[in-house]
């Protein structure tokens, strides 16, 4: 899947989501100065995880394509991200919810 390939939304004020493969995913971080923050959650095929960027942070979900292939659906706002980390949050919640 080409960059140009990935569909862009807005959640809302300053959040930006698009899908992503792994490969692009690497290169995004590269080029973003992404690190891991050690929030992880475990997925069924890729992990769950929060970066933090140059501009901002960055929530990365997997995102179940087939029971072979998942790709990663990425949030990011600029700043401080607190709807971002909102919503990981409340991705969290749902996950201990389910175990």
């Amino acid at each position: 899947m080409k960059s140009s390939d990935h569909a862009t939304a807005s959640l809302g004020k300053g959040i930006t989501t698009f899908r992503i493969g792994s490969t692009e995913l690497k290169r995004w971080m590269h080029q973003n100065r992404a690190e891991y923050t050690g929030d992880i959650i475990v997925g069924c095929l890729l992990d769950n995880f929060v970066l933090e960027c140059k501009r901002g942070f960055a929530a990365v979900y997997e995102h179940y394509l087939n029971e072979w292939t998942s790709d990663y659906l990425i949030e990011f706002e600029a700043g401080d991200a607190e709807t971002v980390w909102k919503r990981w949050d409340e991705f969290c919640a749902r996950c201990e919810n389910q175990t």
